[in-house]
């Protein structure tokens, strides 16, 4: 991502607003280093092959310590001085949005660990049209938009805004294979146990609080940018 440099008379030209900037960097692609690991889990899984989503599980594990380092180390730095032209609360919180995402990543990884490897159940939700696949990919490009909306800031609300309606598209897309994930889970509940029923179901929702997370990000765009015009 581009630093933001002047948009609409503020300016971010300090050294300590370039600094915090990088964060914003990190949060975010940790976020999408921890759904590109979540889809290799999903297929691990399916495979049995415990040994390697053992190994995903951590390194999600791993990106969530990272983005949580990232998080507060701009947080003080905000806390401690006078950055964004006194947008630096509304910045605040972009920071725990980015960081629920990987907060719900970390969730959805323990969740999927925690499934019976040998669910057939679990095994079709992987398969034909809006599968667990199809939801991830969905998740990481409301991620990924959440990403161009905060790089755009450096050009003005317009591109903003663009990049904002991104995210809610995919949170919507997201949402809508979630509901029909759901369905169908409970449509073979006869063939599962209730624990897996629920580790499944858990999964999916963590999945869908990660995208949740990226719009509540993207909301906080829009208060930066009707403040800062």
């Amino acid at each position: 991502m581009h630093e933001l440099s002047i948009w609409r008379g503020i300016q971010f030209v300090g050294r300590g607003d370039k600094q915090i900037l990088r964060f914003y960097n990190d949060l975010l692609g940790y976020v999408l280093k921890q759904i590109d690991s979540l889809k290799r889990l999903v297929t691990y899984i399916a495979e049995e092959d415990w040994e390697l989503a053992s190994n995903e599980a951590t390194m999600i594990g791993t990106f969530e310590s990272l983005a949580d380092d990232a998080k507060q180390n701009a947080s003080l730095k905000l806390c401690k001085g006078a950055f964004f032209s006194g947008l630096s609360q509304h910045f605040l919180e972009l920071l725990e949005g980015i960081d629920d995402m990987a907060d719900a990543a970390k969730d959805a990884s323990t969740s999927a660990t925690e499934i019976n490897l040998h669910s057939p159940v679990f095994h079709s939700l992987l398969k034909d049209q809006d599968s667990l696949y199809d939801m991830i990919n969905e998740v990481a490009q409301s991620a990924k938009a959440l990403g161009v909306a905060i790089e755009a800031l450096s050009l003005g609300s317009d591109p903003v805004i663009e990049g904002m309606l991104e995210v809610r598209k995919h949170e919507k897309l997201a949402d809508g294979i979630k509901a029909k994930l759901v369905k169908r889970l409970y449509s073979q509940k006869s063939d599962i146990d209730l624990l897996t029923l629920l580790q499944i179901k858990e999964f999916i929702l963590s999945l869908d609080l990660i995208a949740d997370a990226a719009e509540d990000s993207a909301d906080i765009l829009l208060a930066i940018i009707a403040k800062a015009e």
